[in-house]
Formats: structure tokens, C-alpha cells, sequence
């Protein structure tokens, strides 16, 4: 039986091998065949190869070559308009390099000029910029695009991995198009062989197998590869998206594969290749945790592995200019890419992306006729979130049902992968950029594929679920976090889309850090509203109680559903929830500093399925930390005799609250941590998340004092997500 199985494998492994084959073949007539013969730029190639040419020469050190193949090379003169004329550094290239020939003169954004030589007077060439003769002042190799600073430009508005991929083709290649467009088609071919691989492993992990299902989901790739423009176009060009979305789907296999700190590396190539690359990497940390059931290892294998290979990339800029300078160019560019671009070529919606609508156009051919088209076809990319979806949905029912297998972190792994991407670019969209171009959906579009071909095993899977149960589970185990995380994300949407904050009350001790954040970038704010989903998400998942009634189940859900739409009352106090996270009995000194730093219904909803007792004197010190609160901030502002009297009623609210739980609470460890919240008001996530210790009170009380309210900030965003993480699949 075993010789069986064995053969049947092969036999399916050749099947699945003779579409990867095929799918290649027809990529490569609907795409490279078309442009590999085109000499200009296509679409951004003007931005990526040009900063490729400026990252090899300043800062990998790396000379270039512009030979173009038929023992000529070429160059972009540009010269001082100040001390020169155009036709002055003209004549002064033709008197001093024999044999150079004009090729472009019509630039009208900068002081250029490009030309071509033998290539045995490069160094001539080359020796020019050198020379300090006031007039020429730079010679840069190949032919440059019309754009101000482009001999300076480096793109850094994007992690740098593709440049130094593009910089080692020029030295390698010299000036010559198609060998950046071959590594495009390179890429794309690794990036369509670990979709592949994804599916085989999908397609083997079912229970019943048969040559006709096998056929129909491995035929899934060659029609991708003969209808999706998006992939065969994207497959073409020197652009940054066809590495992403390759490196994604190579993560992918990896991490069905169970190999997960390779998967992690893959995944943060990616990222290193253009950020979106990222976007999957909470289904990566997800599916570790729920496949190791190591919150540890989700979170440094899952979370940390892939930023350090996305930090590592930025080594080579960092030593030539410098850390700092590195931390403000991807600052910067982490706010470009959620600001939309300048009116220009067509853009289009979330949805836009996977309905194909709005395609962009990379290059016409002669005739003025389009050459190639990037847009996803909605019968792949449409087709494959809606699956995903599915796919995941199925295989977090089956964890919550107490079932978890390798078949389940492939449901959940392929599945999850173009879900994510979408919705990242969702994220992008809500944080204000509203320029989305459809050439981004290659990436949804090549992790869709998986998905498709993974139709069987999730009809399968869904076979064995019980509905009335798996709902149960999901309603009460999944539903609340889910709510609640969206809903928050609802609002951050709401405030990026009207430029303002939520309505509400903020406490006197959350000014300060409302000030800085209402001040600071936008970033900051989409930080902390990221953090505050996650924050309420683990809420709702570790507070939640569980039931065997889906009714119950749902009206929990609507609760947090309800608290995470009303995550109101200040950018700094959507922190507030963190508090509970402590322990899933909060008490007085919880519902004490809850109401001194920001009242919510969360702080209701925490203890709403306790017993009446319970939620009475959990009710008495939120209200009392809030009329504190309230007081404080009446004292700020009003007459003195008045301020006087709130003050000493405040006092007296306070220290009763305070007495009564050191007298009822046997838990004065962590009442101090509370209280000592009040130092500052980013310092109570971190001491709610943090180990009841002494020493990891040492730990914030350092923080706190070294690097102020910024770093305490950093640090209950990240105990946010460790409490998010930790949350997952979390037993009774």
C-alpha cells in the first residue's frame, strides 16, 4: 500500500510540475515575449533602474559598465547652467572623448544631455565629473529620465533590495533592458513555483484524491498565466511588485511547509523588497502560534525575524550614511505611502483592485495601441480572497473545535495570504493614500492562485465540520476579538477620512500625550489606533466568557462590537482597555485608574457577565476614578474657592477607592503597579501587560525615565500585541 501511495504522490508531483511548466511558458508569451525588445523605459522602470544606477555607485561602490551590447557605451552629462551653456558641454564631451555620438538633448527639467561612446573611451568618460572644470558636474551611466535630482535619487520611499538586484544586473549586464526585465521573469518563475508548491501540498493533504481534482486545481495556474494581465504584465518590468508578491508566495510555501523561521525570512524579503510585502505577516505570527502553540516563538520568529531582515537590507545605506539618516527615510516613507499621489495616471479602490477596474496602462506599443496592461482578472483575484476567506474561516473553526492539523495550517496559510494583502491595501487606502494603482493587485493576484487550487481540501473540510457547534465556538471564541478589533479599525478609517478625532471626554492625566499625538504625524495616530485594536481584540478574547449558546455568543459579540465603535474618548485613552488584560476578575484598583484615565463602556463590558455584587463595586471606583478625573481637570481651569472644593472631593473619592482595595484585593502587588501609573499616562499599558515582578517594574521605571512618554508608548503598543498574541487560542 505504502509503493502505492508513493507512486500516487509522484504521479500527482508530475502533474502539478507539468502546470508549473506550462503556466511558465504562457507568462512568458503573454509578457517578456511582447517587451523584451522594447529599449525605453517601461512605466516606473524610470524611478527603480535609475536609483538602482545611483545605489551601485554610491552606496555599494559597485562601477558601472553602460555597455549596450554592440561596443558602445552610454552616459547622462549633466552640467552647471551657471558656469556652462548646453552646447558648450556638448562640444566640450565630443573634443574630449573620440568618437562620441549625441543621443538626447531635448531634456527640459535639468541641465543634461545623453550620449553614446566606443566603449574603450569609458574611462575617458568617466573622468570628466572628475575633472572640476566647471562645467560638467556629474556623469551618470545610462540614459537618464527627465526628472529633477534623478542623478541623486534613491528611491528610498522603498525598502532597497530590489535596487541592489537591479545594481548587480546593470554591472553584471550593462545598460541593457532586457536583463532587468529577465530578472522580473526570474523572480516571478521562483514566486509561481512556491504557489505551486502550496496548492501540491493542499491538494495532498485530502483524504480522498483522484486524478480529475488533481488535474482541475493544477490547471488552475496556466489559465492564470493565460488571462490574469496583471501577472503576465507585472512579470515584464523592473518594478518592485513582482518581487513582493513572489517572495510572498515563496513565504507562503515555506510556511506550509512548517518551515517557519524560513518562512519568516521569506516573508521579510519581501517586505524588504516594497513594504506591502509585509501585509501577510499577521497570518504568518497567527498561524505559528496557533501550529506551536508558543506565543514566544509566534512573536520572535513570526514578528521579530522578519523586521530584522527588512533592517538588515538598510545596512549598506546605514554605513554609507549613516543610522539616523536610514530612521528618517523610511519615517518619511512610511507617511508617503498613506498620502495619495498628485493627480496622474488612473488609480482606483480597494475593490477596485480585485474587481479589475481602472487598469493601468505600463507602455504603448508604436500603433498607440496598449502593450501591456496591468489589472487583475476578478475571476483570479476576486474569486481567490472570497476562497481565502472561506479558508481560513474553516480552519480557525476547526482550532476553536479543538482540531488542528497540518491541513489546517495549509487552509489557514493559503487562505490568509491574498486575504491579507487586500486588506492591507484596504488599511492603506482608510489611512488616507486613495491613489491605489491596479498594478499592486500582481501581489493579491499571485497568492490567490493557491487559494483557487485549494477549492477540494476546504470542501472537504467543511464536510467535517458541525455547523451548529463550529458557529458556537467561533461566535464565542473568535467573534469578540473580531468584532471588537474591526470596529476600532472602523473608527481609525473614520478619523483619517475626516482629518479629526472621535468626540469625548479625555482625563487631565491623558492631556499631554493628546497634545503630542494631536500634534505629531499621522502616523502616530495610525499607530495608535493599530494598537488600540489590537489592545481590544485581546480584551475581548481573554474577558469574553465562554458559552455553548450561539445566542450568548452573539450578543458578546455585539458588545465589543459596540465598545470598539465607541473607542471615543481621546487618542490616548483608546489605551484604556489594556487595563483589564491584568486579569479576568478586574477589581477596584483596575476600575479606579480605568476611570482616572479615560471612562469607556469597555470598563462595563469587562466585568458585565459577573455576578451583580461584583459589577457593583467594579461600578464604584470607575465611577470614582472618574469623578476624580473630572475633578482634576475642573480644578485646572476653574476659580480657585471651587477648585478647592472638587480637589479635596477628589482626594477623598480617591483614597477611599484606594483604601477599600488594599483591604479587599490581595493583589497589592499589582495595585502598585496601577498606581504607579500615575506617574505618567503611557506608562499603565505597559505596568497593566507586564509580569507581576519587581524587576519588570524596574524595567518601565527606567524606560519612563530615559526616553520619556515616547518610549513607554512604543512599549504598550508592543505588550498590546503580545497581549493580542497571547490571547490567540488561549485555554481555559
Amino acid at each position: 500500500m505504502g509503493t502505492v501511495l508513493v507512486g500516487s504522490g509522484r504521479r500527482y508531483a508530475a502533474l502539478f510540475a507539468a502546470a508549473y511548466v506550462v503556466a511558465l511558458v504562457l507568462l512568458w508569451l503573454n509578457g517578456p515575449a511582447k517587451a523584451l525588445r522594447v529599449r525605453d523605459y517601461i512605466s516606473d522602470e524610470v524611478w527603480y533602474v535609475s536609483a538602482a544606477a545611483n545605489v551601485a555607485r554610491g552606496i555599494l561602490g559597485l562601477h558601472i559598465l553602460p555597455h549596450t551590447g554592440n561596443g558602445t557605451v552610454v552616459y547622462t552629462v549633466f552640467y552647471d547652467a551657471a558656469n556652462c551653456s548646453l552646447e558648450e558641454a556638448e562640444r566640450l564631451v565630443l573634443e574630449e572623448v573620440p568618437g562620441a555620438r549625441l543621443l538626447d538633448r531635448s531634456y527640459e527639467k535639468i541641465h543634461a544631455f545623453a550620449f553614446e561612446a566606443p566603449a574603450s573611451e569609458a574611462p575617458l568618460v568617466e573622468a570628466l565629473a572628475r575633472e572640476k572644470n566647471g562645467c560638467i558636474i556629474d556623469v551618470m551611466p545610462g540614459v537618464a529620465p527627465d526628472s529633477e535630482n534623478i542623478n541623486t535619487y534613491l528611491n528610498t520611499e522603498h525598502p532597497p533590495l530590489v535596487k541592489y538586484i537591479v545594481a548587480l544586473v546593470l554591472y553584471a549586464a550593462g545598460w541593457n533592458p532586457a536583463a532587468w526585465r529577465l530578472a522580473s521573469f526570474v523572480v516571478a518563475a521562483v514566486g509561481l513555483a512556491g504557489a505551486v508548491y502550496a496548492a501540491y501540498r493542499a491538494f495532498m493533504e485530502q483524504s480522498r484524491r483522484s486524478l480529475a481534482v488533481a488535474v482541475l486545481a493544477a490547471a488552475v495556474f496556466p489559465a492564470a498565466a493565460a488571462r490574469d494581465p496583471s501577472l503576465s504584465s507585472m512579470a515584464t518590468v523592473g518594478m518592485l511588485d513582482i518581487y513582493a508578491a513572489s517572495l510572498d508566495a515563496l513565504a507562503l510555501a515555506l510556511l506550509v511547509s512548517r518551515r517557519h523561521r524560513a518562512a519568516a525570512a521569506a516573508l521579510g524579503l519581501a517586505g524588504s523588497a516594497k513594504y506591502t510585502g509585509l501585509f501577510p505577516l499577521p497570518v504568518l505570527v497567527l498561524a505559528i502560534r496557533l501550529d506551536t502553540g508558543n506565543t514566544k516563538r509566534a512573536l520572535t520568529v513570526g514578528t521579530m525575524l522578519p523586521l530584522i531582515v527588512v533592517a538588515a537590507a538598510w545596512l549598506p545605506f546605514a554605513a554609507a550614511q549613516g543610522p539616523a539618516w536610514v530612521l528618517e527615510q523610511v519615517a518619511g516613507a512610511l507617511a508617503w505611502h498613506t498620502t495619495s499621489r498628485p493627480p496622474g495616471p488612473p488609480s482606483t479602490t480597494p475593490l477596485g483592485l480585485i474587481l479589475g477596474r481602472d487598469g493601468f496602462v505600463l507602455y504603448y506599443a508604436p500603433s498607440g495601441e496598449p502593450l501591456l496592461t496591468a489589472v487583475c482578472n476578478p475571476g483570479v483575484c476576486a474569486a481567490g480572497v472570497a476562497v481565502g476567506s472561506l479558508a481560513a474561516a474553516a480552519a480557525l473553526s476547526a482550532r476553536c473545535m479543538g482540531r488542528w492539523g497540518r491541513r489546517h495550517l495549509t487552509l489557514l496559510a493559503i487562505g490568509g495570504f491574498p486575504l491579507a494583502a487586500w486588506l492591507g491595501y484596504a488599511a492603506v487606502y482608510a489611512a488616507g493614500n486613495h491613489t491605489l494603482y491596479s498594478f499592486y493587485s500582481v501581489q493579491i493576484s499571485m497568492l490567490s492562485l493557491p487559494a483557487l487550487a485549494s477549492i477540494p481540501l476546504l470542501v472537504e473540510e467543511t464536510e467535517n465540520l458541525r455547523p451548529r457547534p463550529a458557529l458556537t465556538c467561533m461566535l464565542t471564541r473568535w467573534a469578540p476579538a473580531s468584532a471588537a478589533a474591526a470596529a476600532t479599525l472602523g473608527v481609525a478609517a473614520s478619523a483619517a477620512a475626516t482629518g479629526g478625532w472621535p468626540a469625548g471626554q479625555p482625563s487631565p492625566f491623558l492631556e499631554p500625550l493628546i497634545a503630542g499625538l494631536g500634534a505629531g504625524s499621522k502616523l502616530a495616530r495610525i499607530g495608535l489606533f493599530a494598537s488600540a485594536a489590537m489592545v481590544y481584540a485581546a480584551a475581548a478574547a481573554r474577558l469574553t466568557p465562554r458559552t455553548r449558546s450561539p445566542r450568548q455568543g452573539a450578543v458578546s459579540a455585539a458588545k465589543w462590537l459596540l465598545a470598539g465603535l465607541l473607542s471615543y474618548t481621546a487618542p490616548a485613552a483608546t489605551m484604556a482597555p489594556v487595563l483589564f488584560l491584568a486579569t479576568r476578575r478586574p477589581g477596584l484598583p483596575e476600575s479606579l485608574l480605568a476611570g482616572l484615565a479615560g471612562p469607556g463602556p469597555v470598563g462595563y463590558l469587562a466585568v458585565s457577565h459577573r455576578p451583580p455584587r461584583e459589577r457593583l463595586v467594579y461600578a464604584a471606583g470607575y465611577t470614582a476614578g472618574y469623578l476624580a478625573a473630572l475633578a482634576l481637570l475642573a480644578w485646572s481651569t476653574a476659580p480657585p474657592a471651587w477648585a478647592e472644593a472638587t480637589a479635596v472631593l477628589a482626594a477623598a473619592l480617591s483614597a477611599a477607592a484606594v483604601a477599600a482595595a488594599y483591604s479587599a484585593s490581595t493583589r497589592s502587588e499589582e495595585l502598585s503597579y496601577s498606581l504607579a501609573a500615575l506617574l505618567d499616562p503611557s506608562v499603565s499599558p505597559l505596568l497593566a501587560l507586564a509580569p507581576r515582578s519587581a524587576p519588570a517594574a524596574a524595567v518601565g521605571l527606567l524606560l519612563w525615565l530615559w526616553w520619556g512618554s515616547l518610549g513607554l508608548r512604543v512599549a504598550a503598543a508592543a505588550a498590546a500585541a503580545i497581549a493580542a498574541v497571547g490571547a490567540v487560542g488561549e485555554k481555559e
